[in-house]
Protein backbone atom coordinates (compact mmCIF):
# COMPACT_ATOMS: atom_id res chain seq x y z
CA UNK A 1 0.00 0.00 0.00
CA UNK A 2 1.29 3.69 -0.74
CA UNK A 3 1.65 6.44 1.49
CA UNK A 4 -1.86 7.98 -0.36
CA UNK A 5 -3.33 4.79 0.42
CA UNK A 6 -2.12 4.80 3.89
CA UNK A 7 -4.01 8.12 4.66
CA UNK A 8 -6.48 7.53 3.46
CA UNK A 9 -7.03 4.23 5.33
CA UNK A 10 -6.31 5.75 8.40
CA UNK A 11 -8.81 8.76 8.39
CA UNK A 12 -11.34 6.66 7.73
CA UNK A 13 -14.21 5.12 10.27
CA UNK A 14 -16.29 1.81 9.92
CA UNK A 15 -19.62 2.23 10.45
CA UNK A 16 -21.93 -0.99 10.31
CA UNK A 17 -25.72 -1.99 11.09
CA UNK A 18 -27.96 -4.99 10.34
CA UNK A 19 -31.80 -4.55 9.62
CA UNK A 20 -34.17 -7.55 9.93
CA UNK A 21 -36.48 -7.19 6.78
CA UNK A 22 -38.84 -10.04 7.45
CA UNK A 23 -39.32 -10.68 3.42
CA UNK A 24 -38.92 -13.95 1.20
CA UNK A 25 -35.20 -13.33 0.13
CA UNK A 26 -36.31 -12.67 -3.79
CA UNK A 27 -38.01 -9.98 -2.47
CA UNK A 28 -35.82 -8.21 -0.47
CA UNK A 29 -33.34 -8.25 -3.14
CA UNK A 30 -35.83 -5.91 -4.98
CA UNK A 31 -35.95 -3.40 -2.11
CA UNK A 32 -31.94 -3.55 -1.78
CA UNK A 33 -32.24 -2.78 -6.02
CA UNK A 34 -34.73 -0.15 -4.77
CA UNK A 35 -32.79 1.89 -2.20
CA UNK A 36 -29.49 1.50 -5.09
CA UNK A 37 -31.72 3.25 -7.50
CA UNK A 38 -32.85 5.90 -4.72
CA UNK A 39 -29.93 6.52 -3.77
CA UNK A 40 -28.49 7.07 -7.21
CA UNK A 41 -31.54 9.37 -7.76
CA UNK A 42 -30.45 11.80 -3.88
CA UNK A 43 -26.45 11.24 -4.16
CA UNK A 44 -25.62 12.41 -7.82
CA UNK A 45 -22.44 12.85 -8.90
CA UNK A 46 -21.35 12.04 -5.15
CA UNK A 47 -22.21 8.11 -6.28
CA UNK A 48 -19.76 7.49 -8.41
CA UNK A 49 -19.40 3.60 -8.38
CA UNK A 50 -22.19 0.63 -8.23
CA UNK A 51 -20.89 -2.85 -8.44
CA UNK A 52 -23.66 -5.77 -8.13
CA UNK A 53 -22.33 -9.08 -7.27
CA UNK A 54 -23.40 -11.64 -9.93
CA UNK A 55 -26.44 -12.84 -7.82
CA UNK A 56 -27.78 -9.67 -7.22
CA UNK A 57 -27.59 -9.98 -2.98
CA UNK A 58 -24.78 -7.35 -2.29
CA UNK A 59 -23.86 -4.60 -3.73
CA UNK A 60 -20.50 -1.88 -3.57
CA UNK A 61 -21.84 1.77 -3.28
CA UNK A 62 -18.25 4.41 -3.46
CA UNK A 63 -18.30 7.86 -4.05
CA UNK A 64 -17.12 11.03 -2.54
CA UNK A 65 -16.08 10.68 1.15
CA UNK A 66 -17.32 6.88 1.75
CA UNK A 67 -18.06 3.31 -0.33
CA UNK A 68 -20.45 0.98 1.11
CA UNK A 69 -21.17 -2.63 0.91
CA UNK A 70 -24.70 -3.52 1.51
CA UNK A 71 -26.25 -6.93 1.36
CA UNK A 72 -29.40 -9.30 1.95
CA UNK A 73 -29.18 -12.35 3.47
CA UNK A 74 -32.62 -14.73 4.48
CA UNK A 75 -33.30 -12.36 7.56
CA UNK A 76 -31.47 -9.08 7.40
CA UNK A 77 -30.15 -6.78 5.19
CA UNK A 78 -26.29 -5.53 6.10
CA UNK A 79 -24.66 -2.58 5.63
CA UNK A 80 -21.31 -1.87 6.31
CA UNK A 81 -19.59 1.56 5.12
CA UNK A 82 -16.20 3.39 5.44
CA UNK A 83 -16.50 6.92 5.87
CA UNK A 84 -13.74 9.65 5.64
CA UNK A 85 -13.60 11.50 8.90
CA UNK A 86 -13.19 14.38 7.73
CA UNK A 87 -14.81 14.13 4.25
CA UNK A 88 -17.90 17.01 4.36
CA UNK A 89 -20.26 14.15 2.14
CA UNK A 90 -19.55 11.29 3.85
CA UNK A 91 -21.51 11.23 7.05
CA UNK A 92 -24.56 12.69 5.45
CA UNK A 93 -24.02 9.91 2.88
CA UNK A 94 -24.40 7.05 5.22
CA UNK A 95 -27.23 9.08 7.23
CA UNK A 96 -28.82 8.89 4.02
CA UNK A 97 -28.56 5.07 3.41
CA UNK A 98 -29.46 4.27 6.76
CA UNK A 99 -32.41 6.31 6.43
CA UNK A 100 -33.97 4.37 2.96
CA UNK A 101 -32.35 1.21 3.93
CA UNK A 102 -34.91 1.44 7.11
CA UNK A 103 -37.78 2.94 5.56
CA UNK A 104 -37.40 0.38 1.93
CA UNK A 105 -36.85 -2.62 4.78
CA UNK A 106 -39.32 -2.11 7.37
CA UNK A 107 -40.03 -5.56 9.35
CA UNK A 108 -43.43 -6.82 8.09
CA UNK A 109 -46.16 -7.15 10.98
CA UNK A 110 -45.80 -11.20 12.67
CA UNK A 111 -47.84 -13.36 10.24
CA UNK A 112 -48.05 -11.54 7.57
Amino acid sequence: MDTDEEAAVGCMSMVKFSVKHGRPLAEAEGKLRTVVEEARGKMGRMLTEVTWQADGRAVRLAGTGFKADVRVDAEQVHVEADVALLGMFGGPVVEGLKRLVGERFKSLPPGK
